[in-house]
């Protein structure tokens, strides 16, 4: 079953999370917001191959699975909470 972790979660259970990730990818979430998934290296480079094969289709593919899985109830997916933009710091240094 695919589960999210937070940052914190998955550093203090790493063991965990490697484990998991053989029976499912395990999404790592900050702040709410998937910023990583773990699965196996089998699987990854499986991934890597079908998205040469395909080329730019991969991406159609991979979002066409994503919305099976989200069907199915295997995988939750959040929008991001939204910061007001002037709550919001320049991410390049700069003065407004």
């Amino acid at each position: 079953m695919v589960m999210n972790w937070s940052v914190a979660e998955a550093k203090a259970k790493f063991s965990e999370v490697l484990v998991r990730s053989r029976e499912a990818p395990q999404v790592i979430e900050s702040r709410g917001k998937p910023i990583a998934v773990v699965l196996p290296v089998e699987e990854y480079s499986q991934l890597k191959e079908r998205a040469a094969e395909r080329g730019p289709g991969a991406i159609a593919a991979w979002l066409a699975k994503t919305e099976e899985l989200k069907r199915e109830g295997e995988l939750e997916l959040r929008a991001p909470r939204r910061v007001p933009r002037s709550g919001r710091g320049d991410p390049f240094g700069r003065g407004r």
